[in-house]
């Protein structure tokens, strides 16, 4: 699911770097550290059951998507978002149901608002990676913009969820495009992003009602400070890729 770009998306300048399709924070906490007696296995549709050797390893990046400093300096204040409010989900993940809440100023105890605008634009940087290694002709300039500026974006909604599987799913799925009356132009598009019975639905919606999935989905308004949990049983009855 890589392709390797001559530049990156969000400033221009060469692409030398992967972002990993999952957070390497994320598998870590979910599988810990692989090794000979507990291997990883990446499961997509081109390859199955593929050995991984290391959290690092290339298999689980998107190739070449980003330059080294728009990776490892500018958006690292919204991957460190997303690791603590991820690492607080799993914390209270068997308590969490659909219909449950989190408060945002229970997982930041300060500057929640901004912390939560923070993950969205976590969320913003791995959609453009994937739009990019998908090669989907959706224009990136107001996600560069939000990325570089540190803003949030109007037109990107969150959507948390329970997915119930007897399986340990992590992974990327359901990538999907919606196209104006003509099919000529893409006037939406949304995924998600699984971790082992939780879900985000990440939702790119210009118009913000052309989605009925943006109902109950956090988006970056006013007083917007709690997550509420949906039922994905019916969404996401296919794994994970």
């Amino acid at each position: 699911m890589s392709r390797v770009s001559s530049a990156c998306w969000i400033c221009g300048d060469v692409a030398t770097t992967g972002e990993h399709l999952i957070k390497k924070s994320d598998l870590k906490q979910i599988f810990g550290v692989p090794n000979s007696k507990a291997p990883l296995f990446l499961h997509s549709e081109d390859k199955s059951n593929l050995r991984i050797q290391g959290l690092s390893a290339n298999a689980l990046k998107i190739e070449n998507t980003l330059c080294a400093k728009c990776n490892n300096q500018l958006t690292q204040p919204y991957d460190r978002a997303w690791e603590r409010l991820s690492a607080f989900i799993q914390a209270h993940k068997k308590s969490i149901r659909p219909g449950s809440t989190i408060a945002a100023n229970s997982v930041f105890a300060t500057h929640s608002n901004q912390m939560m605008r923070n993950v969205q634009l976590f969320f913003i940087k791995l959609f453009g990676c994937l739009l990019v290694s998908n090669t989907i002709d959706l224009s990136l300039d107001s996600f560069a913009s939000a990325v570089q500026a540190g803003n949030f974006h109007p037109d990107i909604f969150l959507k948390f969820g329970c997915v119930p599987r007897v399986e340990q799913i992590v992974g990327v799925a359901g990538l999907s495009v919606a196209k104006d009356s003509k099919g000529d132009i893409i006037v939406g598009a949304q995924w998600f992003y699984e971790l082992e019975g939780i879900a985000v639905n990440v939702i790119y919606s210009p118009v913000h009602d052309l989605w009925a999935d943006t109902e109950g989905a956090w988006h970056p308004a006013p007083k917007k400070g709690r997550i509420l949990f949906h039922d994905f049983s019916s969404r996401m009855s296919e794994p994970a890729s």
